[in-house]
């Protein structure tokens, strides 16, 4: 999940430390959009393009947790969570 929470936080445009991405993907301007929504995880989930609706639903919690862990506790903190 943290792969997937991190790949959500790229295709922002912007990393942890605010810094400018190159997000280089045909679907840039439309993940760059659900990313820095009010709720980036679903609104990049219900992108059906990228996530199949069943995926989407099986993958809600855990990667509001894995997301949340990155945004606010850093990469390092939150792999030391990974089982």
């Amino acid at each position: 999940m943290l792969a997937v929470a991190a790949w959500m936080i790229y295709v922002s445009g912007t990393d942890l430390a605010g810094r400018p991405i190159e997000v280089k993907d045909p679907l840039a301007a439309r993940l760059r959009d659900a990313a820095t929504s009010a709720d980036p995880v679903s609104a990049l989930l219900a992108l059906t393009e990228v996530f199949p609706r069943d995926l989407a639903a099986a993958l809600s919690d855990p990667l509001h947790s894995a997301y949340d862990a990155l945004r606010t506790k850093g990469v390092l903190a939150a792999m030391e969570m990974l089982p």
